[in-house]
């Protein structure tokens, strides 16, 4: 009796599943779950085309999930058949995106949109850090900023010199 292969050490080499997955943006994680499996092992049956042997009726839990108008719909329009979605796809498909990716998730911004307060940090580099690195002078401070320092109200007076 021959030695099993692990999954990860099968060719990267696509099914039609996972060309249906994408178009009608349907979640592996779900599926694998409604499959019986993690969303790690379904994974690795679309992309590399590795059938779990546990559980037994996996094939047949896809294809009932796969039963809606919208995926019977999809595999009309592509020609195939439920059966068809097992065999290999034939194209690389590694940064394949869902339709409207990036359009689908709303911005992660916290407080009110209407009210955006913006504030400028003073960015500041430590005695310490200068003699790290070597540093004689602030190499931030240009000619401008220095002028803007020394002609400020508070600095009036001083006897410094550029």
């Amino acid at each position: 009796m021959g030695r099993l292969r692990a999954p990860m050490a099968l060719p990267f080499e696509p099914i039609i599943l996972k060309r249906l997955i994408i178009d009608l943006g349907l979640n592996q994680a779900e599926m694998g779950r409604i499959a019986g499996v993690h969303r790690s092992t379904f994974n690795v049956c679309v992309n590399r085309g590795y059938i779990p042997t546990v559980p037994a009726n996996f094939k047949t839990k896809v294809e009932q999930y796969l039963q809606m108008p919208k995926a019977q719909a999809w595999l009309k329009e592509n020609n195939l058949s439920m059966s068809d979605i097992w065999t290999t796809e034939g194209t690389m498909m590694r940064s394949v995106r869902p339709k409207g990716w990036r359009n689908n998730r709303p911005a992660m911004m916290p407080g009110n949109p209407e009210e955006i307060e913006t504030h400028k940090e003073v960015e500041m580099l430590q005695e310490g850090a200068m003699k790290h690195f070597k540093l004689f002078r602030n190499p931030f401070l240009t000619r401008s900023v220095i002028l803007r320092i020394f002609t400020c109200p508070m600095s009036i007076g001083t006897s410094r010199r550029l």
